[in-house]
């Protein structure tokens, strides 16, 4: 299997973000090109009753959260990827963050998607589901899937 294009997700989190450097070295050691991709869904994102303002208010509310994710993710970038590794960010809209994931690797041909779980069991997981475990079950290639570290490993 050749590694071309990665797509890494993040929700902003620090459970996402340790999946990173690993990302980050198999695109070195393949080549590969890395896309950081987050989901922005208004309805999760924007205070309740934000949406209830003007459609002018309301397009400027959602510019304003484009430019605070886009800075979060080119600092992750920063932080994570060497000059070495081409890195493209993007930001996609909608609920349903495990389609929205799959339906961009099947249109931009992702070669394997790399994905952090946030480590959830029992009773949260059931109540909440699996991002990640959806992804796995739909995805149109290989997934990755990295559980965080528990408290007190390094």
């Amino acid at each position: 299997m050749k590694i071309e294009k990665l797509l890494v997700t993040t929700d902003l989190s620090e459970a996402a973000e340790h999946a990173l450097p690993l990302a980050a070295s198999m695109a070195e050691r393949f080549g590969a090109e890395v896309t950081l991709l987050t989901i922005l869904d208004y309805d999760a994102d924007l205070p309740p009753g934000v949406l209830a303002l003007s459609a002018e208010r309301e397009q400027a509310l959602k510019q304003e959260v484009r430019q605070k994710v886009k800075a979060q993710l080119e600092a992750l970038r920063a932080r994570h990827f060497g000059g070495d590794v081409r890195v493209q960010l993007a930001i996609e809209e909608g609920g349903g963050a495990a389609q929205v994931i799959g339906d961009y690797a099947r249109e931009h041909g992702i070669d394997l998607l790399v994905i952090s779980t946030h480590g959830r069991g029992g009773l949260p997981r059931l109540l909440l589901g699996s991002v990640a475990e959806r992804v796995v079950r739909s995805a149109p290639c290989p997934v990755l899937t990295l559980h965080p570290p528990a408290e007190g490993d390094a």
